[in-house]
């Protein structure tokens, strides 16, 4: 389908119509003008989520100062770390009553690895001859294997 050219088209050579000014202008407007709205809307809401220059009124229980339980903060959180550490080492390196009555008592770290490394470690059936032994412990050999 083709487009007739008119007469001085054809005798200059070229095409005389041009693309309408108008719309090109009236295009430019609606592309500033909605540009404006644009601008102007991402102001807007950035004015309504703008933080007050001036703090916010407190209320009366805001107001009242509370005492906070203890376990407070740590005023020196450095020099309890220290100190908590240094207790722990006195501890490791240390001989002590755990439970008096029922006789058990720590010994140095130390020490305490020694003497395991010496005797090895104990059964529980070792350590009380007088209770009965763990159900697992006394699994046959010959039922484990069917």
């Amino acid at each position: 389908m083709s487009t007739e050219i008119d007469q001085d088209s054809r005798q200059k050579g070229f095409e005389q119509r041009d693309v309408s000014v108008r719309a090109i202008v009236y295009t430019g407007i609606g592309l500033l003008i909605g540009l404006v709205v644009c601008i102007g809307a991402i102001k807007l809401a950035l004015f309504a989520y703008q933080t007050p220059d001036h703090p916010p009124t407190l209320t009366t229980l805001e107001k009242e100062h509370i005492q906070v339980p203890a376990p407070r903060l740590e005023s020196d959180p450095s020099r309890d770390g220290e100190r908590i550490i240094q207790q722990a080492r006195d501890r490791l390196n240390s001989y002590g009553w755990i439970d008096k009555p029922h006789g058990l008592a720590h010994m140095p770290i130390d020490q305490a690895k020694a003497e395991l490394a010496r005797t090895g470690w104990t059964t529980r059936a070792q350590w009380r001859p007088d209770e009965p032994r763990h159900p697992l412990l006394h699994q046959d050999p010959q039922r484990m294997n069917r």
